[in-house]
């Protein structure tokens, strides 16, 4: 679940704009500039930076991304989900969203949309997954993977091969 209050905390939905839950995992990209912090035993982002002030729909359309909006979200290639959420500071930071029904499909696309918005930020981007921060590199998709395996196998032992919507 990602904030939609501007309060930068993750665990929380504003105005029942959630897409996924159980059946996803998650992907936090913040700018260099920005950070996590404990505040009152929350999580939360805290900086300033401008860098993802950017006409993401248009920017991923003319990417070969398939795009629909979905409330605050864009659906990326029908796996992967995208919203830009505000830190206290009003600057954005980017929560994606995969779904375990598509586990491998969903890492792979996810790891695409890094690099191309990496690429549209000049590389000024580091990736939260799980709260292990790190750059943008190759071979996060095998972090990504190694961090939701747990949680991937737990999905396929409640609901099997079931493939879900986004």
């Amino acid at each position: 679940m990602v904030s939609g209050e501007n309060d930068g905390a993750k665990g929380h939905t504003c105005g029942g704009d959630e897409i996924m839950g159980m059946e996803s995992f998650y992907v936090t990209l913040l700018p260099e500039s920005m950070e996590f912090c404990l505040q009152d035993g929350i999580r939360i982002v805290v900086g300033n930076s401008d860098i993802f002030e950017v006409d993401w729909e248009a920017v991923l359309s003319n990417r070969n991304f398939k795009i629909c909006k979905k409330g605050s979200f864009l659906i990326l290639d029908d796996c992967i989900e995208m919203q830009i959420v505000r830190n206290r500071e009003c600057s954005a930071y980017i929560i994606l969203t995969g779904c375990l029904s598509c586990f491998s499909e969903s890492i792979k696309k996810m790891c695409s949309l890094i690099d191309c918005i990496s690429n549209q930020v000049n590389k000024e981007v580091i990736i939260d997954i799980l709260g292990e921060t790190r750059k943008w590199e190759n071979g996060v998709d095998s972090v990504i993977y190694e961090s939701y395996i747990e949680k991937y196998n737990a999905f396929k032992n409640s609901f099997g091969d079931v493939k879900l919507l986004v």
